[in-house]
């Protein structure tokens, strides 16, 4: 019989940390500790001096309609494959609750629509997800603004997003991120590097990328969240036949139509309110 140990909150320890690393490269291909994740802890059981089953609880600062809430994401739920089907998610789930009742005291995560069962016997609930929003380009012109694409490997340019990051309002109202930017800075650091531009004029950074020919919209950070007719002349619309933007477009001010997400569904506790639509940006997608 394996003998195991619970650890938890090592995100400041190398050993660990990389062993969680390690564990997340083999699953998955990500790297998911750097070190100093305040915001984000994790929950581990280890055998062997290696973390082979794990869980984490991150930290966010949210506004649902309207309203601020504290709330955690449950994320990096994982077991190494020769330690299945043994329990041991199911025994970290203790002091996961247990720490986030202490804290936020709500709980909210995405998962496959599978895991339902699952989760259930946890005490979480399951809800229809928007994976993105959808509308035709109405208007076929040339972009008649620029935009300056940001080089998030340079130091200064990466400073000044993340000082715009830390004062940005929530992209929206409906289910919209504000401080707390970890993971939107992990997002940048390892998958959106390429997709993050700069428009003067608005003072707004856009993330973006541009798939045949649909513009795929991921975030806005900024004070002051512009509207699709201030964004559209930033694109070149001629090549462009409609919009997916990956958060809900409310404070965009257009009609959008709603896509649901046909693999993943929205797990909360109970104690978080939600939105009639629930999508959750991209960038905050753990």
């Amino acid at each position: 019989m394996k003998k195991y140990q619970y650890l938890d909150r090592y995100v400041d320890d190398s050993h660990w940390r990389e062993s969680l690393n390690r564990l997340t490269q083999l699953n998955w291909g990500i790297t998911v500790l750097h070190g100093g994740e305040a915001d984000y802890v994790p929950f581990a059981m280890v055998y062997n001096n290696e973390v082979v089953a794990n869980v984490c609880a991150g930290r966010f600062d949210l506004v649902i309609n309207g309203e601020p809430i504290s709330a955690s994401m449950i994320q990096t739920v994982l077991t190494d494959e020769s330690h299945r089907m043994r329990g041991l998610i199911r025994q970290l789930f203790d002091p996961v609750q247990s720490h986030i009742a202490q804290t936020t005291g709500r709980t909210f995560f995405t998962a496959h629509k599978d895991k339902v069962e699952f989760y259930r016997k946890f005490g979480y609930h399951s809800h229809s997800l928007v994976d993105h929003f959808s509308w035709p380009i109405q208007d076929a012109r040339q972009a008649k603004q620029s935009l300056v694409k940001v080089d998030y490997q340079d130091d200064f340019q990466r400073r000044q997003f993340q000082s715009a990051a830390n004062r940005r309002t929530p992209v929206s109202n409906q289910l919209g991120f504000v401080q707390r930017n970890w993971l939107l800075f992990w997002f940048c650091r390892y998958f959106l590097n390429n997709d993050i531009y700069y428009a003067e004029a608005l003072n707004a950074y856009l993330i973006y990328r541009v798939k045949d020919d649909v513009l795929e919209l991921v975030d806005i950070v900024a004070e002051n969240i512009p509207t699709w007719a201030e964004l559209e002349p930033y694109f070149d619309c001629q090549l462009l036949t409609s919009v997916k933007c990956f958060f809900t477009p409310d404070r965009l001010a257009l009609l959008a139509t709603a896509v649901m997400d046909d693999n993943f569904y929205f797990f909360t506790d109970g104690n978080l309110p939600l939105p009639e639509l629930i999508c959750l940006p991209e960038t905050q997608r753990g």
